[in-house]
């Protein structure tokens, strides 16, 4: 069963909130109707806009009746409203058949247009442009339980531009899902759920091409979104600690809140991580060089074993208050909770 079908009755909605405050304020949608189901969003700041500009809001949506798409937004800063100024067509009115072949077994080029019929994240490169994952290659049936439970390496980053076709940046990950680029829009992570790591890649904008870097793997956590946090030189990375109470749910449908699962947030110190990244003594892959996770390039550094309900998918750094802000698939909030980085906290 389709999960996201079962829920499809619910709309999303976005929420902008106030870190002075602690104030939460629901945003309206102008200049659009229809179903919201939301998922990955990611928000695009021009660096040569002036301050008065309109800020981009882009939005996963899940449609039922056409095919998941991209909803672009602008908003004002200082007011409530989304205004919706367009849809990116992500996918088509099918998904993909039971016995239809992933990419990386029909043999098809990286510059080819495709089909994204799972997407999950979503990172705006522009106005207009994005990276978005396609965490599994099946939507529905047994055939996506194998893939998820044997790993398959089935999903992919894909890259749309207003001029170009969407087509696939990088493909080969097992479960993709959270994605991220810095400000200078060179290094994107990527993470893989069930690959239990985070995928890093030098993008050519020129090319349009991202070059793996090294791959972090041996998690504590089943990763979910990332988030880059420039002032620490980190990587805030969510997800479960525990992987069958995940994908085998306790109550059977993963998003009821009765279902309790361990959660953590994992920080990634890049300048270790890449350093390392160089080194001979690590193994060479596809993927660029693997880089086991350790003490020395990334620590835990929020967990929670219970009794809140789980799915923990994303967590975001307020450096100013030194606290964590983790959200959850089936909470009407988000966990606040104190941290600061070591070296933030020998400041």
């Amino acid at each position: 069963m389709d999960i996201r079908k079962k829920h499809s009755s619910y709309q999303g909605v976005v929420y902008k909130y106030d870190l002075k405050t602690d104030q939460i304020t629901p945003l309206t949608l102008t200049n659009f109707s229809g179903p919201f189901h939301t998922h990955g969003m990611s928000i695009y700041v021009d660096p040569k806009a002036p301050a008065t500009a309109p800020v981009t809001f882009m939005v996963v949506n899940h449609v039922d009746s056409t095919g998941s798409v991209v909803e672009i937004f602008d908003h004002i800063l200082g007011t409530s409203d989304l205004t919706h100024v367009e849809t990116a067509v992500i996918t088509g009115n099918t998904s993909p058949n039971s016995f239809s072949l992933p990419p990386s077994l029909a043999f098809p080029s990286s510059k080819d247009p495709v089909n994204v019929p799972n997407p999950n994240a979503i990172v705006a490169l522009s106005r207009r442009s994005f990276f978005v994952t396609n965490d599994l290659h099946y939507p529905t049936g047994p055939l996506r339980l194998y893939e998820t439970v044997t790993r398959r390496p089935w999903g992919g980053v894909a890259l749309r531009e207003p001029n170009h076709p969407l087509h696939w940046a990088q493909y080969g990950i097992a479960y993709t899902n959270g994605i991220d680029i810095d400000l200078e829009q060179r290094l994107v992570a990527v993470a893989s759920s069930t690959g239990r790591s985070v995928l890093f890649f030098d993008w050519d904008p020129v090319t349009q091409d991202l070059k793996p870097i090294c791959t972090v793997n041996n998690l504590p956590i089943l990763p979910d979104n990332v988030r880059f946090d420039r002032q620490t030189g980190s990587l805030f990375v969510a997800g479960v600690t525990r992987t069958l109470e995940c994908f085998i749910p306790k109550h059977g449908d993963p998003y009821d809140p009765a279902n309790v699962v361990g959660w953590g947030v994992v920080r990634i110190d890049l300048k270790s991580v890449l350093n390392n990244s160089n080194t001979t003594t690590t193994t060479t892959a596809p993927l660029g060089t693997e880089v086991p996770a350790t003490a020395e390039n990334s620590e835990l550094a929020v967990t929670y074993p219970g009794p809140v309900p789980g799915l923990v998918t994303v967590a975001a750094y307020d450096h100013e208050r030194g606290r964590v802000f983790v959200g959850a698939v089936t909470t009407s909030g988000v966990f606040v909770c104190p941290y600061r980085p070591p070296q933030a906290a020998s400041v």
